[in-house]
């Protein structure tokens, strides 16, 4: 074999997702005098998301042993880079693959001031929020172009549409987080699980 690919198949994401989200309850509720079902529920959710994310930021990551068969296909920067802002973006909407692509990229890293608040209590500002989405997606990116340069292989292209899309989502986050704050059933879900 000339390669390899490294994935989370389905096998490996529900047993990895069961046993994270058992230990993960474990030591919370150990960690924990006044433990709340309501935390046990966070955490299962935050554990599927975070391989979520592992699954479609990161991998699958092919790995070529055969240096010659890379060569071959002669893989050329563009394939690695996109620094024009809105270029994919307007090329997924003219293919029709802008469901999976710009949404997909709104929901990457939405979750976390969702999750920020419920289990810290802590209420982000809006220019907080979009600092934060900053700060995740430029490391997001860089690890995907470090896992390019590493492989020589275009595994996903560092883009600067998904950084739009992925701020776009932490703000689409924070003003979630202000309606469901005018909800009982989320204040009362928000303060069981951030009590200690």
């Amino acid at each position: 074999m000339s390669y390899f690919i490294i994935d989370l198949h389905f096998s490996i994401f529900i047993g990895l997702f069961f046993i994270l989200s058992i230990l993960g309850c474990i030591i919370d509720r150990r960690r924990n005098k006044n433990y709340f079902k309501e935390r046990c529920i966070l955490i299962t959710c935050f554990i599927f998301y975070i391989l979520m994310f592992i699954k479609f930021a990161i991998l699958p990551i092919w790995i070529f042993i055969d240096a010659e068969m890379l060569r071959e296909m002669n893989i050329s920067l563009n394939n690695y880079i996109q620094i024009v802002p809105f270029r994919t973006i307007i090329k997924t909407i003219e293919i029709g693959t802008w469901k999976l692509q710009l949404l997909g990229n709104i929901l990457l890293i939405l979750p976390i001031p969702i999750f920020i608040e419920l289990f810290k209590g802590k209420k982000l500002s809006l220019k907080e929020t979009i600092f934060l989405g900053f700060k995740l997606t430029i490391s997001i990116e860089l690890i995907q172009g470090l896992i390019n340069l590493l492989t020589r292989y275009p595994n996903k292209v560092v883009d600067v549409d998904d950084i739009i899309l992925n701020i776009l989502g932490v703000i689409i986050a924070h003003f979630i987080l202000k309606i469901l704050d005018k909800f009982k059933f989320y204040q009362s879900f928000k303060q069981s699980s951030i009590t200690q």
